[in-house]
């Protein structure tokens, strides 16, 4: 209670020290401690520091406020009480300075190393600063008493200079390191260590005015908001993650233009030698400091670990060489990463420059992501990519793709109609009849068509595949419910990936279209490679007898191609197995492999397995087939690929 009435009188201002601006600190304090506590700041190794320091820092505030209180009673004075609360303080405000001292040594990478001998300097410093505050205590010039008053403006003056003389030495440690310390950082503390001086230097001047925690309360708050609340990592300059789409969002809200590189340093993911990771934040450093004063308006983000990302704002006094600048003296700074360190031989670059594609964020990480997967490798070879006119043109291309894929599972349009569905008439040899198709699945938008490799290998990689493969059971299932009871075939059969099988979603959604149609699900045939068949065996083999066992007979398709392996293919108990026609055109012109084509028929024959080969297109290759004792004969010398409606006119009508 005394307390409390003693600090509403200094508010007031009916006292020889005025606290308001330590009030005011110590409520700040602790709203950033709570902070501190309870949100999610990025940790690092000067955080620590801050964190404890804010604690020291409250405790070091009621101190001082209690001292000035009790400085101040009419009452007898415990001069006993008086001494144990000055020293208190002292030691409170040493460690205080010690942590700020530390923080900004440590923004050095170089610092880091260095970590032991800067701990055991400033215990060193920490020692020589409280044998001269027991010697400033003893010779009375810290607190004096005076009938029934006691002075403690000494106490602060000599606070006020210990923290000038450490600011001092700060000031000067960042000056002589500067090569070491990011430019952000280096201008931070060039701004902020002279204006804590200059606050120090009215303490010593002004000691009825009480605010010497200013200059701790608000360095810790400023190391907080900087470098572990959201924007910058305090080592390297570079802004993190949420700061680049904070930028971007800014960039592309204001509708400027930019050039916008991402870069990989793949190798960095195995680097756990903390002396080493401190040296490449150095460099990483450097190089940030390096672009910023090479190139305008330049900012880098870390991403994480191993990705980084430059984003240069483009004005209007920007020339148009200005991007083969900005492409040379990003590369020579990718380069230099390679010749400094043994532990990093090569770089992942891509670089554009914003188009009209760019309209958001998600623009940026698709065309990230269209990059880096079609114009890096996994080879460990430095690649440097920029998206030029006929890049821009793919990319536009496959979001084109991405977005009608996106529509019709959004939608369930399983019918629409830019997803084609031909199919390509099988002719039994036994009696020269077709009896069966593959369907084949075709995508027009716009009226252009696009090539099977490219919207298959990206509904993969996008996880549309399923979509699609809904769309054309769909379709064949419509047309064997339109046509099964008019004319003579046995099945249609759709190919499908082995990642589809594994999924649980995958024998229902089959069924149900099937049961919508009411169809007989021995109508429906299934596709599926031998290379796939291989990669998730047992997987695809429980998925295969599920489905076999409501009707639905199983393909092995392009036999051939991969690891064939006869133990594995004839344990799947595969209907047919359909053979590639690679192994098929060697068999042609090679005797070995002919004489094994021919084996492998009789083996799968002897199992039960219907044989089938595709890929037939000329007479001489169809003999050859029959020769060989094929059942089934796939190819163009009998029939090409048509729109499934069209597969009428193989079939015989009822």
């Amino acid at each position: 209670m005394e307390f409390l009435i003693y600090g509403i009188y200094h508010i007031r201002g009916y006292s020889y020290y005025s606290l308001t601006a330590e009030y005011l600190m110590l409520g700040i304090a602790i709203v950033m401690l709570f902070f501190m506590l309870y949100t999610r700041p990025r940790i690092s190794i000067g955080y620590p520091l801050v964190l404890l320091g804010m604690f020291i820092s409250i405790a070091e505030i009621i101190l001082t406020i209690d001292l000035c209180v009790i400085a101040e009673r009419d009452t007898q004075i415990s001069f006993l009480e008086i001494s144990i609360l000055t020293f208190a303080i002292i030691v409170f405000y040493n460690y205080i300075l010690q942590s700020i001292l530390m923080y900004i040594v440590l923004l050095a990478p170089n610092r880091r190393i260095q970590k032991k001998n800067i701990i055991i300097q400033s215990i060193i410093f920490q020692l020589q600063f409280f044998i001269a505050a027991l010697i400033c205590y003893f010779k009375g010039y810290l607190v004096i008493e005076v009938t029934n008053r006691v002075f403690i403006d000494g106490l602060f003056r000599f606070l006020a200079i210990e923290g000038i003389s450490v600011a001092t030495i700060s000031f000067v440690s960042s000056i002589l390191n500067r090569k070491n310390l990011s430019r952000f950082v280096l201008i931070n503390i060039l701004i902020f260590i002279p204006i804590d001086a200059l606050a120090l230097a009215f303490q010593i001047f002004n000691s009825g005015t009480i605010i010497l925690s200013v200059t701790y309360v608000l360095p810790f708050t400023i190391f907080y908001m900087l470098f572990h609340s959201n924007p910058v990592d305090e080592v390297t300059g570079c802004m993190n993650r949420e700061s680049l789409e904070s930028k971007m969002k800014l960039l592309l809200l204001a509708k400027l233009d930019f050039y916008f590189a991402y870069v990989k340093y793949p190798q960095l993911n195995n680097i756990l030698d903390n002396e080493l990771v401190n040296k490449i934040d150095g460099h990483v450093a450097y190089a940030v400091n390096y672009l910023n004063r090479k190139i305008r308006h330049t900012t880098v983000f870390k991403v994480n670990t191993t990705d980084y990302v430059v984003v240069k704002k483009i004005c209007r006094k920007d020339k148009a060489e200005d991007l083969e600048y900005f492409l040379t003296e990003l590369n020579k700074v990718m380069n230099y990463a390679i010749t400094a360190f043994d532990e990093i031989t090569y770089f992942k670059v891509i670089c554009y420059r914003r188009n009209s594609l760019i309209t958001s964020i998600k623009d940026i990480k698709e065309i990230n992501r269209h990059l880096l997967k079609n114009y890096t490798t996994e080879f460990n070879i430095n690649e440097f990519v920029y998206l030029d006119d006929m890049k821009i043109k793919k990319y536009a291309q496959e979001r084109q793709i991405i977005s009608v894929f996106e529509e019709i599972r959004e939608g369930k349009k399983y019918l629409d109609e830019r997803v084609l569905c031909y199919a390509q008439p099988i002719l039994r040899v036994s009696d020269k009849k077709f009896r069966a198709a593959e369907a084949l699945m075709r995508l027009e938008i716009n009226g252009q068509k696009i090539p099977p490799d490219m919207f298959i290998r990206l509904a993969e990689s996008r996880g549309f595949i399923h979509t699609l493969t809904l769309c054309m059971v769909t379709k064949v299932c419509e047309f064997i419910s339109k046509y099964d009871s008019k004319y003579e075939f046995d099945a249609i059969t759709i190919n499908i990936s082995a990642t589809e099988l594994s999924d649980s979603r995958f024998f229902s959604d089959i069924m149900s279209v099937i049961k919508k149609y009411n169809i007989a699900c021995n109508k429906i045939r299934l596709e599926i490679t031998e290379s796939e068949m291989f990669e998730k065996h047992e997987v695809v083999k429980l998925n295969v007898e599920k489905l076999r066992d409501a009707g639905i007979e199983f393909y092995l398709d392009d036999y051939g191609t991969g690891y064939s392996n006869l133990e594995r293919m004839t344990s799947q108990n595969f209907m047919t197995i359909k053979f590639d026609k690679s192994i098929f055109y060697k068999s042609l012109s090679n005797k070995y492999t002919e004489e094994m084509l021919e084996a492998i028929i009789e083996l799968v024959k002897k199992q039960g397995i219907v044989t089938l080969v595709e890929g037939v297109e000329t007479e001489e290759q169809s003999s050859f087939a029959r020769e060989k004792g094929f059942e089934y004969i796939q190819g163009f010398a009998y029939a090409k690929p048509v729109p499934i409606e069209d597969l009428v006119e193989y079939f015989n009508e009822k």
